[in-house]
């Protein structure tokens, strides 16, 4: 399945836009060697389903001819309900016998027909809590949403090698741009046009993953909705806005019951993940996502959850040749850049 090429494209094919990233490594850790992003059609993906191919297809044939690029090794990523993350205990065995054994052991803990996913594991180490066990991270995603993004891929006349998660992108992104924390629990969260991701990392090792419903789309559907504009309208003037903007007080009480809503959210599944786990909770939180810049939502997330909210960087530790990029623009995206960045240093990784 995997080609010997290290040449990778990651793809992040969200339901607003389209980011693709292209790296490579030397001695010195990674370089990025292009970049682009491009708007898809809206409606185009919906809740991480494509519903027009066509156009999708051809914002990435328009993105392989900006970057100059064709016939090479594509990485992207999914996530939503027809993804299924869990940290499970299984009889302490082998890898290759749990290999063997996990459609079995899975079954009680996916809620799809075992035929109808891909199954995959990460052995985490020995239960704490009960002897001969060990923990698992379990993952489930259908098959039909795998092939869907494959044969997309194969259409741009690139070959598919990866599909990853969300969350993994962003926990990759991460471990290549930070040192690690000692005795930190850390929350990454990114925040997308229509779905948030959230990846809580414990010593490094994914502890909880899920995916929320909510994003951008609600910031725009509730600008739309107050003051009467079309769906168009309303996602023009929520781009428009930006932290360093002054924004209208009538739109920015829109904006701050949308993120709200969101922050009650994710600090919902915060709680969730300390009653799951029994642990202590969550230390610090690393943000990204194109709907993160909404003004003022790192400083309310970090009001309602207690916790301290930075920036995640995708490009801390990335060699970027000044110049050969606009680091203008570069910096502008960075927030939503993090998923792509993940997924084109992913096959490096080799995880």
């Amino acid at each position: 399945m995997f080609s010997s090429s290290k040449q990778v494209l990651g793809l992040d094919i969200g339901s607003s836009s389209i980011k693709a990233f292209q790296v490579t490594e030397t001695r010195k850790g990674f370089e990025l060697l292009k970049f682009t992003i491009k708007d898809v059609l809206p409606d185009s993906i919906v809740d991480g389903a494509i519903m027009d191919s066509a156009s999708v297809v051809q914002v990435i044939n328009e993105i392989l001819k900006e970057l100059k690029v064709k016939k090479l090794n594509a990485c992207t990523s999914i996530s939503g309900h027809s993804v299924i993350v869990k940290k499970i205990s299984v009889t302490k065995m082998a890898e290759t016998e749990l290999r063997d054994a996990i459609s079995l052991e899975a079954e009680q803990y996916i809620p799809f027909d075992i035929d109808d996913v891909n199954i995959d594991f990460q052995i985490i180490g020995d239960s704490k809590a009960t002897e001969g066990q060990m923990e698992i991270i379990l993952v489930a995603a259908k098959k039909e949403q795998i092939n869907d993004y494959s044969n997309l891929i194969r259409e741009t006349g690139l070959l598919p090698v990866i599909v990853d998660l969300d969350a993994f992108a962003l926990q990759n992104c991460y471990e290549v741009n930070y040192e690690e924390e000692p005795e930190k629990t850390i929350a990454l969260v990114n925040i997308g046009a229509s779905s948030i991701n959230i990846n809580i990392l414990k010593n490094r090792i994914s502890a909880f993953v899920r995916d929320i419903p909510l994003g951008g789309k609600q910031y725009t559907e509730a600008i739309q909705k107050e003051m009467q504009l079309s769906f168009a309208e309303a996602e023009k003037l929520k781009k428009f806005i930006a932290p360093q903007r002054q924004v209208p007080s009538e739109v920015e009480c829109i904006l701050n019951g949308v993120s709200d809503e969101i922050c009650q959210e994710i600090k919902r599944s915060f709680d969730f993940f300390r009653t799951q786990t029994q642990e202590v909770g969550v230390d610090k939180i690393y943000l990204s996502g194109g709907s993160s810049k909404i003004p003022g939502f790192d400083k309310l997330l970090a009001e309602r959850t207690g916790m301290e909210v930075k920036p995640l960087d995708p490009f801390r530790r990335i060699k970027i040749n000044e110049k050969k990029f606009d680091l203008k623009l570069l910096k502008e995206i960075t927030h939503m850049s993090c998923v792509g960045m993940g997924l084109a240093i992913r096959k490096f990784e080799g995880k």
